[in-house]
């Protein structure tokens, strides 16, 4: 008879079905006829050792290289535009990519999320209904426009959720009861 030669390693997967049937056919359940016998106690275990599952950070040259290269095409035009591209850039993600992101999120979500990114997105028009937009020249005046849009956004969003929740207290998400003062039809 051929036996197998002991490991030290993990068992393998072919190993771990076998013991599996071989269970699986010892088990009374197979057998009602007989009562089922006590578990034989085994010996405690040492605990395995914890091995981290995190990949160590790698990055490609490629990716180094284009990283590498934005920056420096960002570091050249912010010493020949000055500010001014700054104020462009963030301006635009803050006036135009902000909303848009919003109005998104109020779209998929579901519940008091989509309630409050509702909200969140009224909030976040407030620069272009106040008429901000257009006096922005200097960093300042953006920071301040970004502070006044964050806190504009959270407020309206977290009211939104506010009025949900008031609405579903009164019971006003119920639907219509037809025997108060409506007519059947």
């Amino acid at each position: 008879a051929k036996t197998k030669p002991a490991t030290a390693g993990p068992p393998r997967l072919v190993d771990l079905v076998g013991a599996i049937r071989r269970a699986a056919r010892q088990s009374p359940m197979s057998n009602p006829s007989t009562p089922p016998s006590p578990a034989p106690a085994s010996p405690p275990r040492a605990a395995a050792p914890v091995q981290s599952t995190r990949k160590p950070l790698q990055f490609s040259m490629r990716t180094l290289l284009i990283v590498v290269t934005v920056i420096a095409v960002a570091s050249a035009l912010l010493s020949y535009f000055g500010a001014s591209i700054i104020i462009l850039a963030v301006g635009v993600v803050t006036m135009m990519v902000v909303p848009v992101c919003l109005g998104t999120l109020a779209l998929y979500c579901r519940g008091f999320r989509q309630m409050f990114f509702i909200g969140a997105f009224a909030g976040a028009l407030y620069p272009h209904v106040s008429g901000a937009v257009a006096t922005v020249s200097s960093v300042g005046q953006l920071v301040l426009i970004c502070m006044i849009q964050l806190i504009a956004c959270t407020a309206c969003g977290y009211a939104a959720l506010a009025t949900r929740r008031f609405l579903e207290r009164r019971g006003w998400h119920l639907p219509p009861n037809h025997d108060d003062s409506t007519p059947r039809a």
